[in-house]
C-alpha cells in the first residue's frame, strides 16, 4: 500500500513538474498585453517562487518585457500560499530569460514588519536579492508592550537579500536611523529580521551593525561616536569598537576605551582597555573653575583598565577598576580602585562631589606624596582624608607623618593627624633636626 502511494505521488509530482517547464517555456509573440500574470516555479520543489502581475505591457522579446503598473508577489520557498513580500513599481522592465527585473521608477516593498522604497532598482529572483541605488527609506515597525514601536532607516543605497530565512538588508552612503529613543548615523549599517515572527515585534529585528564614522544619540541625552557600533534594539545594549566614547550632553562628562559596552536600560557605559595595555579606557570629568568667565571647566582625568560611567537624574557616578591613575590639574593619585561622583547643582555649576580610591592609594600635590589604604578627596574645597596606615612625606623638608588618619586641606596647607587609639600614637619624622634648634644627628628624628 506505501508503495502504490508513494508511486502515486512520485507520476503526479513528475506531471506537475512538466506542466510547470513547459508554462515556463512557452513562446510568446511581441505586442501590446493589456494584463500580464505570469508565475516562476521552482524546478526542484515545484512550488511558485514568485509572479508578476502588469498593465498596459508591451512585449518586445523574453528578455524585454516593458510592464506598467507592475506588481511582483514573494512566496516561501517551502510553501506556495505564504507570501513574504510584494513588489510594487510604476514601470519595469522584466527578463524572462534572467528572472530578473528593473527600473528608474520607484520601488515599494512590503513584508512582515517592514516597508521599503527607493529610486533606480535592480532585481534579481534566482538570487532572490533587489538593490536600490538611490532614496532608499525603509520603516520596521512591531508591536510591544509599551505599543508600537518603530525604526526607521535611510540611504543612498540599499539592498535586501531574501533567499534564506531571514530577510538581511544592507545600506550604504548616508545611512541615518531614528528608532523612538535612539538616532544613528553611519556610512554603512546593516540588519537581518526573520520573515515570519509570532510576536511580530522589533524582538524578531536581530540586531543591527554600523560602521564608518558612527555617531549616536539617545534621548536621554547620551551621545556616541566610534568606528563600528553593534545594536540589539530588544535588550537596548550597543557594543562600540575603533576609538569610541560616550558623552553625557547635559554634564560633557565622558568615557572613551578601545571598547564600551553600552547599556539603555540604565544609562550605563563601560569602557574597557585594550588587552595590550596600550589603549587604556579613559573617563574627563568636568567642574566648574572658580573663575571670572562662568561656565568654565576644569578636567579631571582618569584612567583605568574598566570604567564604568552611570547617568542619573542630575549625576554622573563612575567605578573604576585596575592600576587607576587620576590626572587633575592640581594634584595626582594611584589607586587599585576608585569610585567618583560628578553632579550638577540647582544654580548650574557641575562639581565633583567626592574621589574615593581603594587599595594602594597614593596621593600626589605640591611636591608631598600621601600613601594610605583609603583616600576621599572633595575637589570642590580641595579636602584630602587617607585612612588606614597613612602616611605624608614631604622629601623637599625632610618630614614624614605618620598616622591612623590624616587630613589635608588645600587652602592652608596644612595637613592634621589623628590616632585611633593610644596604642596607635601619630609620629612625625623629621630628617633636619637642627632646624628645630636639636643637635644635627644623620638619623631622623621621631616625634609621637
Amino acid at each position: 500500500m506505501r508503495k502504490t502511494t508513494f508511486w502515486i505521488f512520485t507520476v503526479f509530482f513528475a506531471a506537475a513538474i512538466s506542466q510547470i517547464s513547459a508554462a515556463e517555456k512557452m513562446r510568446m509573440t511581441p505586442g501590446d498585453i493589456n494584463d500580464l500574470e505570469l508565475p516562476s516555479f521552482d524546478e526542484k520543489t515545484g512550488f511558485k517562487e514568485w509572479e508578476v502581475f502588469g498593465k498596459n505591457v508591451k512585449y518586445v522579446s523574453d528578455d524585454q518585457i516593458l510592464i506598467k503598473e507592475a506588481r511582483l508577489d514573494i512566496f516561501s520557498l517551502n510553501d506556495s500560499h505564504k507570501k513574504n513580500a510584494t513588489f510594487s513599481s510604476p514601470r519595469a522592465t522584466l527578463s524572462r530569460i534572467t528572472k530578473s527585473a528593473k527600473s528608474d521608477a520607484p520601488l515599494f516593498v512590503s513584508g512582515e514588519s517592514f516597508k521599503l522604497k527607493g529610486l533606480d532598482w535592480k532585481w534579481s529572483g534566482v538570487k532572490r536579492f533587489v538593490s536600490l541605488s538611490k532614496d532608499v527609506d525603509v520603516e520596521f515597525e512591531g508591536r510591544e508592550e509599551e505599543g508600537v514601536k518603530k525604526i526607521r532607516i535611510k540611504s543612498d543605497y540599499a539592498s535586501m537579500d531574501y533567499s534564506g530565512d531571514e530577510n538581511k538588508f544592507y545600506f550604504e552612503k548616508n545611512v541615518s536611523v531614528n528608532g523612538d529613543d535612539f538616532s544613528i548615523l553611519s556610512e554603512r549599517l546593516s540588519t537581518q529580521a526573520p520573515k515570519r515572527s509570532e510576536n511580530s515585534g522589533f524582538k524578531s529585528l536581530n540586531g543591527i551593525s554600523a560602521s564608518g564614522r558612527v555617531k549616536m544619540r539617545y534621548q536621554s541625552g547620551i551621545s556616541a561616536s566610534a568606528e563600528s557600533v553593534k545594536v540589539n534594539p530588544e535588550s537596548g545594549l550597543a557594543n562600540m569598537e575603533g576609538n569610541p566614547e560616550i558623552v553625557n550632553e547635559d554634564t560633557r562628562d565622558s568615557v572613551w576605551g578601545d571598547k564600551i559596552v553600552f547599556k539603555k536600560s540604565d544609562s550605563s557605559a563601560a569602557a574597557y582597555s585594550s588587552a595590550d595595555g596600550k589603549a587604556r579606557a579613559r573617563a574627563i570629568i568636568h567642574a566648574s573653575a572658580d573663575s571670572p568667565q562662568k561656565g568654565e571647566l576644569k578636567p579631571t582625568a582618569i584612567f583605568a583598565d574598566t570604567i564604568t560611567m552611570t547617568r542619573g537624574k542630575d549625576s554622573d557616578v563612575f567605578l573604576f577598576a585596575g592600576n587607576v591613575v587620576v590626572e587633575n590639574p592640581e594634584f595626582k593619585a594611584f589607586a587599585k580602585r576608585l569610585e567618583a561622583v560628578s553632579k550638577k547643582s540647582e544654580g548650574g555649576r557641575q562639581d565633583i562631589l567626592k574621589i574615593s580610591g581603594f587599595d594602594g592609594v597614593k596621593f600626589l600635590k605640591d611636591g608631598q606624596i600621601a600613601q594610605a589604604d583609603k583616600i576621599e578627596i572633595f575637589p570642590r574645597n580641595m579636602e584630602v582624608w587617607l585612612n588606614g596606615g597613612a602616611k605624608l612625606e614631604d622629601p623637599e623638608r625632610g618630614v614624614r607623618l605618620f598616622a591612623d588618619r590624616i587630613s589635608m586641606l588645600h587652602n592652608d596647607g596644612r595637613a592634621t593627624a589623628f590616632s585611633s587609639s593610644p596604642k596607635k600614637p601619630v609620629r612625625l619624622e623629621i630628617d633636619q633636626s637642627d632646624s628645630l634648634g636639636l643637635e644635627a644627628s644623620p638619623r631622623p628624628v621621631a616625634i609621637t
